[in-house]
């Protein structure tokens, strides 16, 4: 053999391990916390990349108005002259105004496992009864928001006066994940065996005249089977969100404007027909959680936790799920990318090389919000984008050194 022939070997053998090098620490990158569960700057910068092509993706408006939100806020205290917590003898007053504007739904992001004054909840036990489409919320009581664990999980139930009244529970609970983010939405928790639909599922069955399926939940290959409708999910007992926007997107009511009869003539009775989330937007509440529309350092800007459970119920209705691209497919895009940097960065001039380079990079990006904001697909972001620089950089010192 040749001292040429000797010479080309040795390069492609060389560029073909250059690839592989490449290739692997994308695929490092992509799933660096399921290796390292301590260290995730790679999920964290995936998860943000996802956040901005909400962003550049924008506002949407839903396909259909199902969901309206009544909220109490400090407003409600000066119209009504009452101060937080409410008798239960408001809430009451709120559900029989909602049935009789014609709400299909009446959902409460409020918790009532307790009882107040006898009289109120009374009141309030009847009114729920009367009505016939209230879900009331539950909540998982011990759940890890960090890493989404349940340790040792308590099952927090409406007051029995209220749960005996045939109202469905849906737990309310709003996870972040790892990075501080609301992004997914369980549909049900399965504790001893058994199962806990959350608000949204609930809401959406009763909204679509679905009976009572809590014990029919089958998950097949990340799909949900809840009595026979699919939820799409990302993980067996989640969903990601596709948010409709920043806070304020969904349609929202003042409580003062239910609790005043005139008021829902007055309004257009915008709540006939609808799935009615209430819950409690007053300065003081927790419940106020950074989404992928927010600034998590202005407060302004952040989601309270009924617009969250708006924005997962709505994606429910729509069904207009984000799938992840195949994983396959992206490693062989990713090995077709790596083997162009190795021809051009292997032979080529360093100009010829670096335009070459930042024109792949702004393929990926692009090529990867399109996919996003048009067809609803997660690709990978920076996994590809540190397969293809670290690809490019070995192959220039692989240059450099050969001389």
């Amino acid at each position: 053999m040749s001292s040429t022939s000797n010479n080309d070997y040795t390069n492609n053998r060389t560029n073909l391990w250059i690839v592989i090098v490449g290739l692997l620490l994308g695929i490092l990158m992509a799933n660096f916390s399921a290796i390292f569960p301590t260290v995730d700057v790679f999920d964290y910068l995936e998860a943000r990349s996802i956040d901005a092509c909400f962003r550049l993706r924008g506002p949407i408006k839903p396909e259909t108005n199902d969901v309206v939100i009544v909220t109490a806020d400090e407003t409600t205290n000066r119209e009504i002259s009452r101060q937080w917590p409410y008798s239960r003898a408001i809430w009451a007053h709120t559900v029989d105004n909602l049935n009789a504007a014609g709400a299909k739904v009446i959902a409460f992001d409020l918790l009532f496992d307790s009882p107040a004054d006898s009289a109120g909840d009374e009141e309030f036990a009847q009114a729920v009864k009367r009505a016939g489409n209230v879900v009331l919320a539950g909540q998982i009581a011990g759940m890890n928001n960090k890493n989404n664990q349940q340790n040792d999980p308590v099952v927090i139930l409406p007051d029995k006066r209220f749960f005996e009244t045939g109202a469905q529970t849906g737990f309310v609970n709003v996870e972040s994940d790892n990075n501080g983010v609301v992004r997914v939405c369980r549909t049900f928790y399965t504790i001893d065996k058994r199962n806990y639909l959350s608000l949204a599922a609930w809401s959406l069955f009763l909204y679509r005249s679905i009976p009572n399926v809590s014990d029919k939940i089958i998950v097949v290959n990340h799909n949900i089977y809840i009595g026979g409708p699919k939820i799409e999910s990302k993980l067996d007992e989640k969903f990601l969100i596709n948010y409709y926007g920043p806070s304020k997107t969904f349609p929202t009511y003042n409580l003062s404007q239910v609790l005043g009869d005139s008021n829902l003539v007055k309004a257009g009775n915008p709540f006939a027909g609808k799935i009615v989330l209430i819950g409690n937007s007053m300065a003081g509440n927790n419940d106020f959680k950074p989404t992928p529309f927010s600034d998590r350092n202005q407060r302004s800007t952040l989601t309270s936790g009924t617009e969250i459970q708006a924005n997962a119920l709505q994606t429910l209705l729509s069904g207009k799920y984000y799938h992840f691209v195949n994983p396959w497919l992206q490693i062989a895009i990713w090995t077709i990318l790596g083997i162009v940097v190795v021809l051009i960065a292997g032979y080529r001039s360093i100009w010829v090389s670096t335009s070459v380079l930042v024109l792949m990079l702004g393929v990926v990006i692009v090529t990867g919000t399109l996919l996003f904001t048009r067809f609803q697909l997660i690709p990978y972001f920076i996994a590809p984008i540190g397969c293809i620089v670290s690809t490019f950089i070995i192959t220039l010192l692989t240059r450099a050194n050969r001389g």
